[in-house]
């Protein structure tokens, strides 16, 4: 199950779309940062076999795109200036290590953007 409302929504897509089950919140296998630890993807599929150039998919839903500003007038969730500094970096780390990453919105998950991308991403495997 995923850790957010959004991230459920997705998973919830995925199996009832009968596309193969990704690993959720996935560290270890994924792409390790600039400090040596391993980063998480919201959803991963790793691909097999040469038919792409591609290690695999990885899906990061970007549920605090939105999010009012704290009392202190800081942003919270994705939209806090260092949570878009971390996504970038592990975004660009993860595609130079031959990685292909759909960031994906709310709104891309409820009109079925984001599956329609998963489902052409994963017919490159």
């Amino acid at each position: 199950m995923g850790k957010s409302e959004l991230e459920t929504l997705l998973l919830e897509q995925i199996r009832d779309s009968g596309l193969p089950e990704p690993r959720c919140n996935a560290r270890k296998g994924f792409v390790r940062g600039l400090k040596g630890r391993w980063l998480e993807a919201d959803f991963l599929w790793h691909f097999k076999g040469g038919n792409t150039c591609f290690r695999g998919l990885a899906v990061e839903v970007q549920g605090g795109l939105w999010m009012p500003p704290t009392s202190g007038g800081r942003g919270r969730g994705h939209a806090h200036p260092k949570r878009i500094e971390d996504d970038c970096t592990k975004i660009c780390l993860a595609q130079l290590d031959s990685w292909l990453i759909l960031p994906v919105t709310k709104k891309m998950i409820q009109d079925g953007r984001a599956l329609a991308w998963i489902k052409e991403a994963l017919a490159l495997a």
